[in-house]
Parts: structure tokens; sequence; C-alpha cells
């Protein structure tokens, strides 16, 4: 029984029930630990896909067959909610994550960051490396770098601190692989989707700069969302993929990339190999990039 506080009625006295408010903490994901993955040594397999936002029975579905794969880890671009700060849809995305129980990596996406307040908000719904918005790791002779393209100051740009950084990881790298992973797409398609003039391509010449940026250092894939669909392109020499598939509402028809998926990755010494797979366990496309011994 609560507390009961004295209550003065027309000189009487009444015994009132103190009522106490005490907002709950949001749930988190309980593993986004890198350190562990340091030691991990090829081979490995890897997770990567995004927006899952409204989609949670088409989510939890996918959350089921990635845990099956037995990944080391797993990376999300983006958007795995609706609404940012709603702390109920952050703890069904919790709670549909619950078979994935490697790292679980979430990169910032429009729907969880619009402004500096949400951006904060975010920080506390993750437990990620540093408790960044954009960090890097390695793994298996992998270098993987998660970038914000939600920045208040600089959206849709890599720009600022975050550009600086980019270049000192870039440049003091020298693992076998490079992948590059954002929520906006440098290189979206006109003609498809939702999001041509609000991705990287708004700010040209900011992304070529940033391709430019790739290209020297050795840059083999770039992984995106935003567009609710999947693509992939080859741009310099550097694969470039549109991974928004997690089970928001689609944007395109099945025969044009519109299908519900995730893409698994197999990195050896020699090659890493990647396979598109759909919510139903089909193989959609496959790539490969190599290495040699």
């Amino acid at each position: 029984m609560g507390l009961l506080a004295p209550l003065f009625v027309s000189g009487l006295l009444f015994l009132s029930p103190v009522v106490s408010c005490i907002a709950a903490e949001p749930a988190h994901l309980t593993n986004q630990d890198a350190k562990q993955l340091s030691k991990l040594a090829v081979p490995f397999t890897f997770v990567v896909f995004g927006d899952n936002r409204t989609g949670t029975e088409v989510y939890g579905g996918l959350a089921r067959r990635i845990a099956d794969e037995k990944p080391a880890f797993v990376i999300n671009v983006g958007d795995v909610t609706a609404d940012e700060g709603d702390v109920e849809l952050w703890n069904e995305f919790v709670r549909l994550s619950a078979p994935i129980k490697v790292p679980y990596f979430i990169v910032p996406g429009n729907h969880e960051i619009n402004d500096k307040g949400s951006e904060a908000e975010f920080t506390q719904f993750v437990r990620q490396p540093g408790n960044e918005l954009y960090f890097s790791f390695k793994s298996g002779g992998a270098l993987f770098i998660i970038l914000d393209t939600e920045q208040p100051k600089f959206v849709s740009r890599i720009a600022g601190d975050q550009l600086v950084w980019l270049k000192g990881v870039l440049s003091g790298s020298k693992e076998k692989y490079k992948f590059i992973f954002l929520h906006r797409p440098m290189y979206p398609y006109k003609k498809q989707g939702h999001h041509y003039r609000d991705s990287l391509n708004k700010f040209e010449e900011d992304r070529n700069r940033l391709q430019t940026l790739f290209l020297k250092y050795g840059v083999d894939a770039v992984f995106a969302g935003h567009e609710h669909f999947y693509k992939r392109c080859e741009k310099d020499g550097i694969i470039d993929v549109i991974t928004g598939g997690g089970g928001a509402p689609l944007y395109t028809p099945d025969s044009e990339g519109g299908f519900y998926h995730y893409i698994r990755a197999d990195v050896s010494r020699g090659s890493a190999v990647f396979k598109v797979i759909d919510n139903k366990g089909m193989i959609r496309d496959t790539f490969k990039i190599s290495k040699g011994d």
C-alpha cells in the first residue's frame, strides 16, 4: 500500500494516498560491446539490414532468421522505430530483437534523430561503443565504420568533426576489408523510392568528396537504408548497397527490389561473400569481394 498524506476538507482530516510517478528507463539492447569482436578471426559472419520501423511482424520474423544464421554481430542501418523518442516503440523494438544475442549496432536514422533533443534521446536508448553516434571497430582483418547522416547541423552530409574523424580512421587503417554503414544513401535512385532529394546527393560536392576519400583509402562497400527496397550498384569500383527491407512499408514492386530482406556476409581470408535473403528464406542476390590469400 502507498503512503497516506493528510487531506483537510471543511475542518475534517482525511488520509489520501500519495501517488509517486517515476519514469521507467527505456529498454536498450543488452549487447552492443565491440571490444569482444577485436579478437574475432576469419572466417566469420555478420548481418546487415535496416528500416524495420513499423513492420513489427516482419521484423520479428527477420530477427529470428538472423539469429539462426549465428552471425558474430549485426548492423542495422537505421530507422528502427517510427517516431523519435517514443519509449513504447523502442521497447517493442528491443523485445522483438531478443533472439539476436550477439552485438547489435544501430546506425542513426531520420526516424530516430531530427534535432538536438532526439539526438540526446537516442544515446539513452543505445549503449554503443563510447555511446557515440558514429564510431568504428575492427574485427577479423576488417574495418567497420558507422556514420551519422542525421547530425542536426549536417543532415544528409558527412561534414565537420565527423569528417575529420573519418579521415583519421581511414588513413590509420591497415585492415584488408573496409566497410561503411550509414542511413541515407550516397547514390539514391531518381525514379524509385521517396528520398532522392534528401539523401547524400542533396549536397553533391560533399558526397563526391566523401566518395574520393573512400577511393583513396580502399573502401570496399557502402551500405545504406532510408529507401525501403534492395538495390546494388558499383561506383568507381566500390559496391554501393541500399538495404531498407527490414519491415517498413516497401517503396517498389518485388521485381524492382521491393521485398523484405537482410544481407548475410561471410568473410574469409581471401573473400567476402554476400547473400541477400528475403523473409521467406530465399536467396535473392549474391555478390563477392575478392582479396586473394
